[in-house]
């Protein structure tokens, strides 16, 4: 017999997740997207494990002192990089030389989610570096929901790169 909470648990946390991802600071290309949509253009690639290189067809940015935060999607996956400057409050204070915090969120066709995660300040954190319209590096993950956890409990290497071409978060975050 299942477990109806677990399944209602599920449900609740993509609706959550979905509607996290669909944020939107002002209207633009990208986010006037069908739901579940991705765009034909790949603008960067990720790949982890045992997985071929996927590409990113999604990327948004934004300044939200004191972090600087990419959200790149493919196709059943979810990628965040985060940067930080300390007491940030404009962009040329961020720390793009190396990352605060990476998010991997697969979710297979099965609905079984995958989650991964570092900070900076764990020793499996790679080099991780980006500007305020790319990102890229390789690091270690440690596996965060039970699957990942189930599947990966060592966790797995992340490898990608990516740019956010629709954003010019200079002109206003610099003012």
């Amino acid at each position: 017999m299942r477990n109806p909470t677990k399944k209602l648990f599920t449900v609740v946390f993509l609706v959550a997740m979905a509607s996290g991802c669909s944020r939107s600071t002002g209207s633009d290309p990208v986010n006037e997207q069908p739901a579940g949509g991705l765009p034909d253009q790949v603008i960067g690639i990720a790949s982890w494990n045992d997985h071929p290189e996927r590409p990113i067809h999604r990327v948004s940015c934004a300044f939200e002192p004191p972090f600087y935060r990419f959200r790149a999607e493919g196709h059943g996956f979810e990628l965040a990089v985060g940067f930080w400057g300390d007491q940030a409050d404009r962009i040329g204070e961020v720390d793009f030389e190396q990352a605060d915090s990476i998010e991997l969120t697969e979710v297979t066709a099965e609905q079984v989610i995958y989650r991964y995660t570092t900070l900076r300040f764990l020793p499996e954190m790679g080099t991780i570096e980006g500007s305020t319209s790319a990102a890229k590096g390789t690091t270690q993950l440690r596996p965060t929901s039970l699957a990942a956890l189930t599947e990966y409990g060592d966790g797995i290497e992340l490898d990608f790169e990516f740019s956010c071409p629709l954003s010019d978060p200079g002109s206003v975050a610099e003012s």
